[in-house]
């Protein structure tokens, strides 16, 4: 690796692009700054160098934005670069709509070849040459996974070709064509023809717009005039003082923080930590996206993902995935101690990783929502989806994107120097010891081992202070909702039925409004559909058993009806909204209906079940406890009456109203609410206290000879 990979160089390199902006911003000069033309310095390491082709790439795309009337390149690139990173710097070019202009100065060879073909025009220094862009395989041509990764270059080749008026053949040609007389011949990268072309060749064959020996000229045979601005014009590598000293880089001790906004973040080291069950609820993932948006305004001087975590959500995790690749600093993950399933992924997705001594990580095969295997095609598609994603996200990286695929599918074998890694039909995991072995002078996937934070700063050479962000409160009560749903249900359903057999409005109904509070509100923070509709329905399904329970007891019809609205509203509000709009617009990479209604509904049913388990337990021992007796009878018999509980067994009064079980009934004086066993007896008849259960009274119509 380079010297120029130091992370507090990258981070100069950085600052000297934001200074370049800010100043395109802040002093337009005498001609504005639409005059201007922005000049930039690529070389070589810029361009293979994970963390400094991240931050071109962050600049490129950032150009369109930029109040000047072109970018002009100036490129010195060597042979040899990675396909897959130089894969996603195409697609940025090819998005791009301001001018690009590149002048080469001594040589555009490999990646600097494909850079300067997506410029609109390109010059060259008279002993310049350009081409020579075959790319680094691991294996030969004639394996099938190198010869995709040609044709995938190629193709994208042949894009710009047509974008910027070029000669496709020709662009193809620097990559690398079978040679002449090999018709039959595997062909491998000793055997490839691949085309380099010097200034005057360059100009010739329509490639190259101009030739000329300094950028000023070269700009102005493009036709290309404004005050030019330099950014960088030592190069992205350009000297700093001197590193800090062992007392200036020991690291402080980790300082909590609240909300993202909480704190800055710029010349601190950034910690988010990922528990046990942080990838199991969404709003963690909201959390984290926030925190990459701040980091990525903020420039801190790295970030690091403290992890400990099974997995969890599939979709969450892969759109978490993509902030990561925006960061222009270095990233870190500390597996401390687990990083399965979808953490695996959220590694991969950093630039370096450290594992701890006794650490494990991989297991991430797609499953359904319930933890089950994905069916029949479907399993074959969300894989061939995810074995892509997960080697791009390598390749972007640095990591082997073998042993990426092979922590998603059991179709792959992976060996190294004559040693099986992972043998078909299993799924890789990796211990501390495993992860870092050095194969073909690289480790396995881990840059090492460290017991601590600190430890990871100091082998890393990085200053600043640890900065610990967690979520806000409001944040922290949706996430623990999100795990608690089940409970909470039960809890609103038996506290609501203990306050519907208590007379008046008391503690049991409180209960029921804070539970079923929390559940709606911590959903909607979460990002599910709980909102004011599911609410509403809610609402309407518990006025329609209140409705059966006091107005129409015996005819269920209203109950049945509200105790349906309400498990609806409940499923309904626990449902990603995300993944619901993805599930009714289907089409390729839809979720599937368990990997939407699956957690909603087995939380659901829990929280019904433990619900009946624990109204089974206030009808049981609530009314024999002293305190709920006196509750009832201060209301079911009016004070003053004399009347008892015990008195009230075998007494006789006429129904005033029909009971359906429920209604009141006259004995003596006083009006007591009571309940049949069941049956309809008509106004007017005269009964009988059969029973007493605590603020229950049972009574039975009295024969008549």
């Amino acid at each position: 690796m380079s010297d120029f990979s130091k992370p507090w160089r990258c981070a100069r390199a950085l600052a000297l692009i934001v200074a370049g902006l800010a100043g395109l911003g802040l002093n337009p000069g005498p001609g504005g700054a639409k005059d201007r033309v922005v000049w930039l310095t690529v070389r070589h390491e810029d361009l293979n160098d994970g963390v400094r082709l991240r931050a071109l790439r962050v600049f490129l795309r950032e150009l369109d934005a930029l109040p000047a009337r072109a970018v002009a390149l100036e490129i010195s690139a060597q042979p040899g670069y990675d396909p897959g990173m130089a894969a996603l710097l195409l697609d940025d070019l090819l998005a791009l709509k301001i001018p690009l202009h590149a002048y080469v100065r001594t040589s555009a060879l490999g990646m600097g070849a494909l850079l300067a073909s997506g410029c609109n025009t390109i010059s060259l220094h008279p002993g310049a040459v350009i081409g020579g862009a075959a790319p680094t395989l691991a294996g030969k041509l004639d394996d099938a996974e190198s010869r995709q990764t040609l044709s995938v270059l190629r193709a994208r080749l042949r894009g710009l070709a047509v974008m910027k008026g070029r000669d496709a053949g020709l662009l193809e040609s620097m990559v690398g064509l079978p040679g002449p007389g090999r018709v039959g011949e595997a062909a491998t990268p000793s055997t490839m023809e691949v085309v380099t072309l010097t200034a005057a060749e360059a100009r010739e064959r329509g490639l190259a717009s101009g030739v000329a020996d300094r950028m000023e000229t070269a700009l102005a045979q493009a036709g290309v005039t404004g005050e030019p601005m330099r950014i960088g014009e030592e190069g992205w590598a350009a000297e700093t003082p001197a590193a800090p000293g062992p007392e200036a880089a020991e690291p402080e001790e980790p300082v909590p923080a609240g909300a993202p906004g909480g704190a800055g973040y710029a010349g601190k080291i950034v910690v988010i930590e990922v528990g046990w069950d942080d990838l199991m609820a969404k709003a963690r993932f909201q959390f984290m996206e926030r925190v990459l948006a701040k980091a990525r305004r903020e420039k801190p001087v790295a970030l690091i993902v403290e992890m400990d975590t099974p997995g969890g959500y599939a979709m969450e995790t892969s759109a978490i995935l993509r902030p990561f690749q925006d960061l222009s600093f270095p990233t870190y993950t500390f597996v401390n101690t687990h990083a399965e399933s979808a953490g695996s992924l959220i590694a991969l997705a950093t630039d370096h990783i450290y594992m701890y001594p006794t650490s494990t990580i991989g297991s991430a095969l797609p499953v359904t929502g319930l933890g089950e295997d994905l069916p029949g095609n479907l399993s074959k598609k969300v894989e061939a989806m995810t074995r892509a994603e997960v080697r791009n996200i390598a390749i972007a990286k640095g990591h082997n994107p073998d042993v990426a695929e092979a922590f998603v599918t059991t179709e792959k074998e992976l060996s190294l120097d004559g040693v099986v890694i992972c043998r078909k039909g299993e799924v890789l995991n990796l211990n501390a010891v495993e992860a870092t072995r050095i194969f073909r002078g690289k480790p396995l996937l881990a840059k090492g081992m460290a017991r601590s934070l600190e430890e990871i700063v100091e082998k890393e050479g990085l200053s600043g202070e640890l900065l610990r962000v967690r979520p806000s409160p409001f944040e922290a009560l949706a996430q623990w909702v999100q795990l608690a749903s089940a409970v909470l249900i039960a809890i609103g359903l038996a506290a609501a039925y203990t306050e519907m057999n208590t007379p008046g409005f008391g503690l049991a109904g409180f209960i029921a409004l804070l539970a079923f509070g929390l559940f709606f509100f911590g959903n909607n923070v979460a990002g599910n559909m709980a909102g004011y509709e599911t609410a509403v329905v809610f609402g309407l399904g518990l006025v329609l058993v209140v409705i059966d329970v006091f107005f129409f007891p015996g005819t269920f019809l209203a109950g049945i009806a509200g105790l349906t609205l309400m498990a609806v509203a409940l499923g309904f509000a626990m449902i990603d909204r995300d993944a619901f709009g993805e599930f009714t617009a289907g089409g390729a990479g839809a979720p599937g209906f368990a990997g939407v209604f699956g957690r909603p509904a087995v939380s659901l049913a829990a929280g019904f079940g433990l619900s009946l388990g624990a109204i089974a337990l206030v009808m049981r021992f609530l009314p024999g406890l002293h305190a709920f007796q006196r509750l009832v009878l201060a209301t079911a018999v009016p004070s003053g009456t004399g009347l008892a509980v015990d008195p009230l067994l075998g007494a006789t009064g006429q129904a005033v109203t029909d009971l359906r079980p429920s209604g009141r009934v006259r004995i003596g004086s006083n009006l007591v609410d009571v309940t049949t066993e069941g049956e309809f007896v008509a106004r007017g008849t005269e009964v009988r206290v059969s029973r007493v259960q605590g603020d229950r009274v049972l009574v039975t119509a009295v024969e008549t000879p």
